[in-house]
């Protein structure tokens, strides 16, 4: 269904709306085009989830709520990809996030979470890493634990390929709390393979664990 409450045409169909997207290959992650259903999907790589309507006089629209057949899952990171820097290994390294939060509820530095080096504190960082399974991404969990505020950009591998920009913001602050910093997405992606981008925000800041929130395979 769409935003605004219409129902959805079902892929295989041209009628009321004739359209190029035919082809299983355009519908990867359920298999088939005809296991696509009448699903919210994205067969033009909008980086937003979208359908045609089954209204004659509305061709197509966005949805919000893009994945209704099936339940949530939720991943702790597995394994860490590569990062630009750790403060020190094993304590602060970046192996710190794999797994549940260590510290959270806490507000306090902690050999238990990921600090960057102290020689790249005031530039930009990054740490990307990967979940056990792939999903359609609905959102993140970033649980900072001192000195949050600093995440500037989180960054999807569509697919495992090429990167999109799910969420975005030059804003940043110093979060003198622990907290799970979940924004709401902007773009749609379907992976495990996450890459976190922080902006100084001239603290120690420190990650204690991410999460991945999702849809699985066919939903």
């Amino acid at each position: 269904m769409t935003r605004t409450g219409n129902q959805c045409q079902n892929w295989i169909q041209d009628y009321p709306h004739g359209h190029s997207y035919h082809g299983d290959n355009k519908f990867p992650t359920d298999g088939s085009e005809l296991a696509a259903d009448n699903l919210c999907r994205d067969p033009s790589n909008s980086s937003f989830l979208w359908c045609y309507t089954i209204d004659p006089n509305t061709r197509w629209e966005k949805c919000d709520v893009p994945y209704c057949h099936a339940s949530q899952t939720y991943q702790w990171v597995s394994g860490v990809i590569s990062f630009s820097s750790q403060l020190s290994d094993p304590g602060n390294g970046a192996n710190q996030v794999i797994g549940e939060a260590d510290v959270y509820p806490a507000y306090k530095q902690s050999d238990l979470s990921w600090a960057p080096s102290d020689a790249h504190l005031y530039g930009s960082q990054y740490i990307e890493v990967i979940f056990p399974t792939q999903v359609h991404v609905a959102g993140l969990e970033i649980y900072e634990t001192f000195h949050g505020g600093a995440v500037s950009n989180m960054i999807c591998y569509h697919f495992g390929g090429a990167p999109r920009i799910i969420w975005q913001d030059s804003t940043v602050q110093n979060i003198e709390e622990a907290r799970i910093f979940s924004p709401t997405l902007t773009g749609y992606c379907f992976s495990n393979q996450i890459r976190l981008e922080f902006t100084s925000n001239l603290y120690q800041y420190q990650i204690d664990a991410i999460v991945l929130r999702g849809y699985p395979l066919g939903s």
